[in-house]
């Protein structure tokens, strides 16, 4: 998380703390809302439309999921240790950060379909169009969100690390130091 602070021409201070993880959670809330919007109509467009979108939340889970993890293995390795893991795959890395808790974590996450679909939508992989419109459904990213969630809530608790900062509680609390007000309706997305 990084902070910016604005100062106004009448003394007052906009604080603004920046997480790309958290926006990266929130981007995909945003864009499952649009998808489920479309799933429900019965137009062509529509159905291409929640499909875009579905597609869009599939690459935003899988960044979240790789920032999450990537964010706690800096924190806990060593500068040359930390360079050599972050090369690896994200199963690895998995493997790694699970090294590092003091138990194990007893829910499984399997991330290797949600891989091979973010690799056909990243990289256009060709031949496989009409599975991967078949196969990118609310259903199936909901239970891949949820697996995630269920493993990232377990892995904090391992850990004793957050999977990303509340923005709005950091912002608040510079903007206190500063005398400064912060509009909890606008500030953040936690909180």
């Amino acid at each position: 998380m990084q902070m910016s602070f604005t100062f106004s021409p009448d003394g007052s201070i906009l604080v603004e703390s920046i997480s790309l993880l958290e926006d990266l959670w929130h981007d995909y809330l945003a864009v499952r809302e649009i998808a489920l919007t479309h799933e429900g109509l019965t137009t062509r467009t529509d159905r291409l439309l929640a499909k875009r979108y579905l597609r869009i939340a599939v690459l935003l889970l899988n960044a979240y999921l790789e920032g999450v993890v990537n964010s706690w293995l800096k924190a806990l390795l060593d500068e040359p240790s930390w360079e050599a893991v972050s090369r690896l795959v994200l199963a690895s890395k998995i493997g790694e950060l699970k090294k590092k808790g003091s138990r194990q974590p007893k829910c499984k996450m399997d991330i290797s379909s949600a891989r091979v679909m973010r690799k056909n939508i990243a990289h256009g992989n060709p031949g496989v169009d009409l599975e991967l419109y078949n196969s990118v459904t609310s259903s199936w990213v909901f239970g891949f969100e949820a697996d995630i969630s269920n493993w990232l809530t377990e892995m904090e608790s391992i850990l004793g690390m957050c999977r990303h900062p509340d923005t709005r509680k950091a912002s608040e609390e510079i903007a206190t130091e500063l005398g400064t007000a912060i509009d909890p309706k606008t500030e953040g997305y936690t909180g």
